[in-house]
């Protein structure tokens, strides 16, 4: 009972965007004697490494992974995410997709593990295959973590509409969860209706008091909700406490860039510079 529920506050801390905490805590449950909880931790240990664009050490973890068609989605995933984001590899992402079709043809029967289909899913909608995704992911509609994953599928086809109603749908089983409510802050900032992004702000600033650890995550979706509301000045200012805790994120340096834009600055180009510099 104690591993499940630090691996459901690995999880949380992961979403937030407090990776190195998850991480912490992660490596230790990887030593776990229950075989089940070690191979959910590798699993969200090589997603932590993934999102810290550590893929060596993502690639190392996979290799641990027991059961082989887990072990393959997130190979799979692994591959397709440093070959989309370094350097010279991006002829290799078709054949990518074409493995991880052939993954899930192999194993039909796997598609009933939530974290299989987890796995798939992401790669494909990665790949820009949302519809394919929404399938698989539909299998699963009482799976926190694919629930999520739809909700962010609708953003990315710019349905936040649909993703109300799933939000809705889904309220009664996963309100108290933070990623539920993560889900349900981007689709407010998503929405096309303002008041509904600064609700976004309010939970944003409220899940980053309750976090135990820093997360740059968010604080840029709280500014990210202020530039949506219009607030530029205020986002800028939360960019820059951002910087100040880490002044290499390149997801602080990219969202800098747009805010100087936004409030008429002349910093555009050393945003620009910097994140090419420190995140090519």
């Amino acid at each position: 009972m104690a591993a499940n529920q630090t691996l459901a506050e690995c999880r949380d801390l992961l979403y937030m965007g407090a990776i190195q905490a998850s991480i912490s805590k992660l490596t230790s449950l990887t030593k776990n004697s229950n075989s089940e909880i070690q191979t959910e931790a590798k699993i969200l240990l090589v997603r932590a490494y993934l999102s810290q664009n550590k893929f060596t050490s993502a690639n190392s973890e996979c290799q641990s992974i027991g059961p082989s068609d887990l072990q393959a989605a997130a190979t799979n995933l692994c591959l397709y995410m440093q070959s989309k984001y370094q350097t010279g590899k991006a002829d290799m992402l078709p054949a990518i997709v074409a493995d991880c079709r052939k993954v899930l043809s192999e194993n039909e029967h796997s598609i009933t593990n939530p974290t299989f289909v987890y796995l798939s899913s992401a790669l494909l909608l990665h790949a820009g295959f949302s519809e394919d995704s929404m399938k698989l992911l539909a299998l699963h509609p009482g799976n926190i973590e694919c629930f999520a994953l739809m909700i962010q599928a609708y953003l990315s086809i710019n349905r936040s509409d649909m993703a109300e109603q799933l939000l809705s749908r889904s309220k009664k089983a996963f309100e108290d969860s933070v990623i539920y409510q993560l889900s349900e802050a981007w689709t407010n900032c998503c929405s096309s209706a303002g008041s509904k992004a600064e609700k976004a702000f309010y939970s944003f600033e409220e899940l980053t008091m309750s976090c135990t650890s820093t997360s740059m995550n968010l604080l840029v979706s709280q500014a990210v909700a202020k530039m949506h509301i219009a607030q530029y000045p205020e986002a800028d200012g939360i960019l820059h406490e951002a910087l100040d805790k880490d002044n290499s994120n390149g997801n602080v340096l990219a969202n800098l860039a747009i805010s100087s834009v936004l409030n008429e600055k002349d910093s555009y180009a050393t945003y620009v510079s910097q994140l090419r510099d420190q995140n090519p």
